[in-house]
């Protein structure tokens, strides 16, 4: 569809899918990423993700705390998983995805290169 309908994609540039909505508190975030990250198996790796705005929760902190909870290697080049945490304000969007189960349409029109314009 981005190759043949490009317009399509104007306004998105990423779609992060989200799985729960919690308070933006460090406790409940870990408290939800502890029963999900049940699905990380002992030999596979993850990385943390944290996007926020307008919160002055630290990043380092809700990092070191998810982390803290998941007793799995971390590979930050090519995790096998992604912890996905959306701040905005008091809310955070959690989820533990598959890398390519997170879209971005910059990546895809730059794998498509040159077919892209022809």
């Amino acid at each position: 569809m981005l190759k043949e309908e490009p317009w399509r994609f104007k306004y998105i540039l990423r779609v992060l899918p989200i799985e729960k909505v919690v308070q933006a508190e460090l406790d409940i975030i870990r408290r939800y990423i502890r029963e999900i990250s049940v699905r990380i198996k002992p030999l596979q790796t993850f990385r943390i993700t944290v996007e926020k705005r307008h919160n002055s929760i630290n990043s380092n902190c809700l990092i070191r705390g998810i982390g803290s909870e998941i007793d799995r290697k971390v590979n930050l080049s090519n995790p096998d998983w992604t912890i996905l945490v959306e701040v905005i304000r008091n809310i955070a969007g959690l989820s533990i995805v598959k890398p390519h189960n997170i879209f971005s349409s910059v990546i895809e029109m730059r794998k498509l290169g040159d077919s892209f314009i022809s």
